[in-house]
């Protein structure tokens, strides 16, 4: 294990994702270790070169339809929380401004400058129809496997389930290279009441089934999701089934 190597997976396209993950990657560049940062699904959007570009192979409807409807490059993300229907990120990079803050275009720029690399995974841009002449230049490209090469090296990995319940192989892997799991709830886009006994059911399948294995550093209650009664009551219930 190299204790200078980072990996970072980014698969959100949410602004405020995006900004902890580069300032990460930053921050560990700057004290000289050896980062890769591994982007898929939504964080394949920070990589999109904002231009029209022709490409060479068709796209299906929906993988031209995806790419009408999502966000090219760093300016136009928005946030995963109070986003106010786009104002939400203006509003945050103002704050910032007024902070003295590195913008995130500053952070990407900062970032390769420093030597992190940038690999885009294949899969995800086969399932979206994004092609290499749409992307910026000097990326990677390979597919989990190569990930997975890099975080065996490293010796700092963080995986977030994303509201899907994790197969059993990855706890058991996780468990096994001491990689850390943030676990999340099956929920995205709920709105926070008015589903309280199957919230509860569901989170409490959730923390029965994954609470005895070691790699599990957070429990998520959801994904992009309204605070209500519902959360509140599960969040108290994680605490009883999981107190450690």
């Amino acid at each position: 294990m190299d204790t200078t190597k980072k990996t970072i997976i980014l698969f959100s396209g949410d602004f405020d994702r995006v900004m902890a993950a580069f300032i990460i990657a930053n921050g560990a560049a700057a004290m000289g270790d050896d980062v890769t940062m591994f982007f898929t699904f939504w964080g394949l959007n920070i990589l999109r070169r904002t231009e029209k570009v022709q490409t060479k192979d068709k796209k299906s409807t929906l993988q031209a339809m995806f790419g009408k409807m999502m966000p090219k490059g760093t300016r136009k993300l928005g946030l995963s929380k109070m986003n106010f229907a786009g104002m939400g990120a203006p509003m945050m990079k103002k704050v910032m401004k007024g902070a003295g803050a590195m913008t995130l275009e500053e952070l990407v720029d900062s970032a390769r400058e420093q030597g992190v690399r940038f690999i885009a995974c294949t899969l995800s841009m086969d399932i979206l129809g994004f092609k290499e002449e749409e992307m910026i230049d000097g990326l990677e490209y390979a597919g989990v496997a190569a990930y997975l090469g890099e975080a065996d090296e490293a010796n700092v990995n963080l995986l977030r389930t994303c509201h899907y319940p994790p197969a059993e192989a990855l706890m058991e892997a996780a468990d096994e290279l001491g990689m850390f799991i943030e676990c999340e709830a099956p929920f995205c886009w709920a709105p926070g009441s008015g589903n309280k006994d199957l919230v509860a059911r569901e989170t409490a399948e959730m923390v029965l089934t994954y609470r005895n294995h070691p790699s599990v550093l957070y429990w998520s209650l959801a994904d992009e999701s309204g605070w209500g009664a519902d959360f509140i009551d599960s969040s108290q219930l994680v605490r009883q089934l999981n107190p450690t």
